[in-house]
């Protein structure tokens, strides 16, 4: 489900499951958004309530998955603000829907932002035989500015 609200200028999406069967297989679900901006290299995250530029990271650390923290991540740029918040599930790929690719290719947020919903192969932040029912929101909020108006 979604919800559009043109003068607060956001969209809070929530998806549900139900009934989920435990599965002792390997699973992952994602949430992709593709919000293409002119300088993909102005996104920044709050990790740990720190702010992090995904693009500004040392070589041999953490590029693809990171944790956030309550508010989200944002990007700032000649179209305006664009904040994406989701305190259900954290856990996000940058550029690419990845678990456990690990390298040192720097992501390009224009190819997506991945909202990993669930997985099972992290044993150590997701349960490994989950099942039943859960529902995810996931928030867009923008700000254009005047001259994209």
């Amino acid at each position: 489900m979604y919800i559009i609200n043109l003068e607060e200028k956001t969209i809070d999406l929530s998806y549900k499951w139900e009934e989920k069967q435990a599965n002792r297989l390997p699973e992952g679900y994602w949430l992709e958004t593709s919000i293409h901006v002119s300088n993909p290299t102005r996104w920044v995250m709050q990790k740990m309530n720190y702010p992090v530029n995904p693009s500004n990271v040392l070589e041999n650390g953490n590029r693809n998955m990171r944790v956030l923290s309550d508010e989200g991540m944002r990007y700032t740029g000649y179209e305006g603000r664009f904040d994406l918040i989701t305190k259900d599930a954290p856990l996000v790929s940058l550029g690419r829907r990845t678990l456990l690719k690990i390298d040192n290719q720097l992501p390009n947020l224009n190819d997506g932002i991945f909202v990993n919903l669930f997985n099972n192969v992290w044993g150590t932040n997701f349960a490994a035989w989950y099942e039943g029912d859960i529902t995810y929101h996931v928030r867009f909020k923008w700000e254009t500015n005047e001259i994209m108006s």
